[in-house]
């Protein structure tokens, strides 16, 4: 693994006589270091140990490192910001030569470890990374969902009377924050979530800083991770650490994600089976136990056209990730379904539900509440045929908003439209053919109006006593069993006319 000159000047011994001077380069770019004297051909972005008389024979060399032991440096290399760290004592070189190997071999190792877990396919453990990443950095590390809403901490406690002494520990239990706090941090996070480098974030508790990366697998925020100053004041070579630390973090969050299998969930297993109307075991059932005032809700979701939809693997896994116990998906016939567990002010999840709609490209046909899942399949219909007819590509489309057209559809599954029609609205049609009038229009607006004389002339550009003519006209040509003083005939009319134009 490559180092830079501040995370070795960290890592040596305190009893070494250390002086970090010239430049400082964050990025980690360098190998294990060369011996060099005043012969040896210096290459640019190299690391090179000597001591400080062979330094002071050299020009001066600005795109290499050098750890240099002695007591004196010529000041031309300090004056041109030559990338160095001094050592004063001890002066025995091998001692220094070996401590340094030491801190490249523990790095080393770390590197190991930390590509070997992300390597695993089905022992692979997030918690294993985030204790390697605790172990190292000597720090708690905590990462949050899109919510806010802790998912996962890591836990570092070190014991000050022996520093070889130290416990990891790592949660998993979804822990949303204070109110308080998240009431605190609100303006803040919405501003720091657009960052996608890692940075010291603005909001300080207790003189406690954090330094934290955003959460972005494939592109879109998913939460963060943050490095928490507690026991270890943070070092200036510990920045690149996390740095480095966080590229690895993202690639195992993505994995974290990917590798959740709702098979494990009894909750998940019961949904195959109310979505194969199969009985379910009293276990079953109490997973979809109800508190007072909440209902289910079920949902099927669709792609956003022409757009970069995340994958369905993706994202009905982030679903039950990033809503626990209040989102229940499962790829069923090739589409992604679910239930939404709604409380008695369903605002918030509803929002939740549809922020993550946004980020993932993906809109929702949702069904009417209920909380009898007997007739869940029924429920998924409706979530289906919303989904299906969402013409506005709206994030969320509920069933409640396309109930008249599924009646239309249902009322023309067996029986084209064109037979859905009444011996007065044919004799309309008619006379409207023979004399070129409009007044199979008149009534449509007419109806629409709630036959108010006035919006409807008024809709129509036309005076009221005009109205008053053509209304007479189609009065005249309706039979007396269609008459338009009967609420039953004006229903028939208006369903006539929306499945006129349904059928267009």
């Amino acid at each position: 693994m490559k180092l830079n000159l501040d995370i070795i000047f960290d890592h040596l011994p305190d009893t070494f006589q250390k002086k970090r001077l010239g430049k400082s380069v964050d990025s980690l770019h360098l190998l294990r270091p060369l011996l060099c004297d005043t012969s040896t051909f210096i290459q640019n972005g190299s690391l090179y140990i000597l001591r400080a008389e062979i330094l002071n024979q050299m020009s001066v060399q600005k795109n290499a490192s050098f750890i240099v032991l002695g007591k004196y440096i010529k000041q031309e290399w300090i004056l041109n910001h030559v990338d160095l760290l001094l050592i004063e004592e001890p002066q025995d070189f091998l001692t220094v030569f070996n401590e340094i190997s030491k801190i490249y071999d523990t790095f080393d190792n770390w590197e190991i470890d930390l590509r070997n877990e992300l390597e695993k396919d089905i022992d692979f453990d997030i918690k294993n990374v985030l204790v390697l990443g605790a172990k190292m950095l000597k720090n708690a590390i905590m990462v949050t969902d899109h919510t806010l809403q802790l998912i996962l901490q890591a836990n570092y406690q070190f014991d000050s009377k022996n520093s070889e002494q130290t416990s990891i520990t790592v949660t998993d239990t979804r822990t949303p924050m204070d109110l308080q706090l998240c009431s605190q941090l609100k303006n803040v996070y919405l501003t720091e979530r657009n960052i996608t480098k890692p940075y010291l974030s603005s909001f300080e508790q207790s003189n406690v800083r954090s330094y934290c990366n955003n959460l972005y697998p494939q592109e879109h925020f998913a939460g963060c991770i943050a490095v928490s100053e507690m026991d270890h004041p943070f070092l200036k070579g510990d920045f690149s650490l996390m740095d480095y630390y966080f590229s690895y973090f993202q690639k195992a969050f993505f994995k974290y994600l990917q590798s959740f299998n709702p098979l494990e969930s009894s909750t998940i297993q019961a949904l195959f089976h109310l979505l194969n109307q199969e009985p379910l075991s009293p276990e079953e059932s109490s997973c979809f136990t109800l508190k007072e005032g909440e209902h289910w809700a079920c949902f099927k979701l669709k792609e956003l056209p022409n757009s970069r939809y995340m994958p369905k693997e993706y994202m009905y896994a982030t679903l039950n990730t990033l809503l626990p116990q209040k989102a229940y998906s499962v790829i069923y016939r090739g589409e992604i379904v679910g239930l939404l567990k709604l409380a008695k002010s369903p605002e918030e999840t509803i929002t939740l539900f549809q922020e993550l709609l946004h980020r993932m490209n993906y809109t929702a046909g949702l069904s009417n509440k209920f909380t009898d899942l007997t007739h869940v399949s029924l429920y998924f219909l409706q979530a289906s045929y919303a989904s299906q007819n969402n013409r506005q590509d709206s994030l969320l489309y509920s069933f409640s908003q396309c109930i008249l057209p599924y009646v239309l559809y249902e009322c023309t599954n067996n029986m084209p439209a064109s037979l859905l029609c009444t011996d007065g609205l044919t004799a309309i049609m008619e006379y409207d053919q023979k004399r070129n009038t409009d007044y199979l229009h008149t009534l449509d607006v007419y109806l629409q109006h709630e036959m108010s004389i006035t919006k409807t002339s008024e809709k129509l550009f036309i005076h009221r006593s005009s109205l008053m003519k053509r209304l007479n006209k189609i009065k005249q040509l309706l039979p007396e069993t269609e008459s338009l003083d009967d609420p039953d005939t004006r229903l028939f009319y208006r369903f006539f006319f929306a499945l006129s134009k349904q059928n267009k």
